[in-house]
């Protein structure tokens, strides 16, 4: 018997593996989930490697090898694909909700519009979820994919598209993201501790109180996002470019700056007290009654920057450009290397020491 022929007699013998999980649907909340496969389509696609719209619910393909298998628009609801090799496979517009994907092999796989989210409740009354725990999205096209409150975490999503990708409340903790498209990406209430998020893309994405403490997002494209109220604590921001992004309210406390882009970036009331921003690009950034106290600006760009009311008591602005910078009402008490290529709107209430340098 060869292996295809092994495989198909053990998938057919175990086709109903999903029936008995114990969930419940949004739409019956009183019915069991019933999953049922069609053995003739389960056959099909493990001869064949090719079964486009097939009746797949339930169908179990734990570890199965299905490299570059066409399975698009295919129904797999409640299916165990945990383990599986499906590198380079096609699962574009499939119904993968309530699926098993714990450490899938899904590299380079195309999975646009793909549906990968929770759907109901088990009978202990918890969400039931996608669950791709440490699976291999590398590369993977997830282009508007839906994936609504999946587990993620760990996962390896690096070089991933996933452009208008919906991940409300995903887990993506410790999941490698770098160099991933998220541009347009939903990312509200997600989980994204710890995750690697290196160079990745994220223009125009709602990223507002989200918590990004200790995330790697070194050379990230964060252009025009909105990062309000978010947790960038000891977050590693180098070289990533926050032009025009909007940080109202973000704490920043013990994150690295160096390098980043901040052009036209608001960060009115921002606690950046003590933080090293030597040579950050401030252009035109708005830092109104923003904390710098201590702060290292030495070399910092910040022309035509709004730094109304802004505390800059003991700060060290050596080699800084402030030229258009607006300083009414600012606290420049004890600042080091004042550059006297100020805006005319410093004020002498400015407290000026006669001794600065």
């Amino acid at each position: 018997m060869n292996l295809k022929t092994s495989a198909t007699t053990l998938m057919l013998t175990t086709i109903c593996s999903a029936c008995s999980l114990g969930l419940t649907a949004d739409t019956n909340k009183s019915s069991p989930n019933v999953y049922s496969p069609n053995p003739a389509h389960v056959k099909r696609l493990l001869e064949t490697n090719e079964c486009p719209g097939c009746e797949l619910d339930g169908v179990n393909l734990n570890k199965a090898n299905l490299p570059g298998a066409n399975l698009q628009g295919a129904k797999l609801s409640g299916a165990n694909l945990s383990g599986a090799n499906l590198r380079q496979a096609n699962l574009t517009e499939a119904n993968l909700i309530n699926v098993n994907l714990k450490e899938v092999n899904l590299h380079r796989a195309k999975l646009l519009g793909a549906q990968l989210s929770w759907t109901g409740t088990t009978r202990q009354g918890e969400p039931t979820r996608a669950d791709l725990r440490r699976a291999n999205l590398s590369e993977a096209i997830l282009i508007h994919a839906y994936l609504r409150g999946a587990d993620m975490s760990g996962a390896d999503m690096s070089g991933a598209y996933m452009h208008g990708a919906q991940l409300t409340e995903a887990n993506l903790s410790k999941a490698n993201l770098s160099q991933a498209d998220l541009v347009g990406v939903k990312l509200s209430k997600a989980n994204l501790s710890g995750a690697n998020l290196q160079g990745a893309k994220f223009e125009t994405a709602n990223l507002s109180r989200l918590n990004f403490s200790k995330v790697n997002l070194q050379g990230a494209k964060l252009h025009g996002v909105d990062l309000s109220e978010s947790n960038l604590t000891q977050a590693n921001l180098s070289q990533a470019d926050l032009s025009g992004t909007n940080l109202v309210g973000a704490t920043l406390s013990g994150a690295n700056l160096r390098g980043t882009k901040l052009k036209r970036a608001s960060l009115t009331q921002v606690n950046l007290s003590k933080q090293q921003l030597q040579g950050v690009d401030l252009h035109g950034a708005d830092l109104t009654e923003a904390n710098l106290a201590q702060a290292n600006l030495s070399g910092a760009n910040l022309t035509q920057a709004y730094l109304s009311g802004a505390d800059l008591n003991q700060a060290i602005l050596t080699g800084a450009i402030l030229t258009g910078a607006k300083l009414r009402g600012a606290n420049l008490t004890s600042v080091v290397g004042f550059n006297k290529l100020l805006s005319t709107e410093v004020q002498p209430s400015s407290h000026l020491h006669k001794n600065h340098h």
